[in-house]
Formats: structure tokens, sequence, C-alpha cells
């Protein structure tokens, strides 16, 4: 959607794109590297750090993860969809694992 605006976001360390961020460079386990892509592919703008829900996004801590995947893809509205060369399903699914174990907290 061309009229989507990202909210601008400071990045400290290596410069990242924050449309796609390349997840086999970000090291540890699929929850560690869902934390990253978290905030690196922009969930967090809206959605709040943790997935607590901001202004914007509804809270997605402890969604399900085919749900994740559903709403990444198609875009509910007012969020932007984002295909394939965007967000892979690995990192679609490492996401949804670190908006998972924040459902344990």
């Amino acid at each position: 959607d061309p009229s989507y605006v990202r909210t601008p976001q400071a990045l400290l360390g290596e410069e990242v794109s924050l449309v796609h961020a390349d997840a086999s460079r970000i090291g540890g386990d699929s929850i560690a590297r869902g934390a990253a892509l978290y905030v690196t592919a922009g969930c967090a703008g809206c959605h709040a750090l943790a997935g607590g829900g901001g202004i914007v996004g509804p809270r997605i801590a402890g969604v399900e993860a085919a749900t994740i995947a559903q709403r990444v893809r198609q875009g509910p509205v007012g969020m932007p969809r984002f295909s394939t060369a965007a967000l892979g399903e690995r990192e679609i699914s490492d996401i949804a694992a670190y908006l998972r174990s924040l459902a344990a907290d």
C-alpha cells in the first residue's frame, strides 16, 4: 500500500533494512531471531515492544503461529501485507516463536 508510511526508528550498530532483515545474519535460537526480527521488520512500531499492543496495533503476544502468518500475508485492515521477499516463512515462524514465548511470562 503506497499510502502506508512506517514510523522512523533509530538503530544502533550495523544498519539493517526495516523492511527485510536477513535472519541468517542473526544468531541464536528461533526466539532470539524472532525478537530481533520483531523490531527490524517493524512489528514493534505498531504492536509495541513485547507485543503488548500499542496505539496502532493490537496485542499479539501469545497469538498462534498460523494466525500471525495469515495476518502477515493478508494484512488485516490498517496493516500492510508482507510479501515472501519482505518476510520469509522461517522469519515469520521465528517472530511467532518469540511472541509465543512472551505469553509464558
